[in-house]
């Protein structure tokens, strides 16, 4: 399947689960931002079964990884890019959360969370 098959794929899929979602996931494809933030050996922290980018490690509590604010098991430096979204609003404890998450990161990797907005 191709690359823009594959997105449009993606788009489809978080389509059926939240139009905001599907909102950001477009735009952002639209601008670049998977291309130049999301790129190398990945980890996608709480998407359960639909990761972000193809090729990225899923982590989720519900198929049997650990708890997020912690990423036991997880080495320092791993990652070219950790990836949460709408998962900080739901650890325990956020800066513990990021701590570790930033801990998992390899030096100028990218940390990329998105939190919910009201607006």
């Amino acid at each position: 399947m191709s690359e823009t098959a594959l997105k449009e794929k993606k788009v489809k899929e978080i389509s059926g689960a939240k139009d905001e979602a599907a909102n950001s996931y477009t735009r952002r494809l639209r601008e670049g931002f998977f291309e130049k933030y999301l790129q190398g050996k990945g980890i996608d922290i709480g998407c359960g079964n639909n990761v972000v980018v193809e090729g990225a490690r899923p982590w989720d509590k519900g198929y049997g990884d650990g708890d997020a604010t912690y990423m036991e098991g997880v080495e320092n430096e791993s990652y070219d890019f950790v990836y949460a979204s709408h998962v900080l609003e739901h650890v325990l404890d956020p800066k513990e959360a990021i701590k570790n998450w930033w801990r998992i990161l390899k030096p100028k990797g990218y940390l990329v969370i998105a939190v919910p907005d009201e607006d």
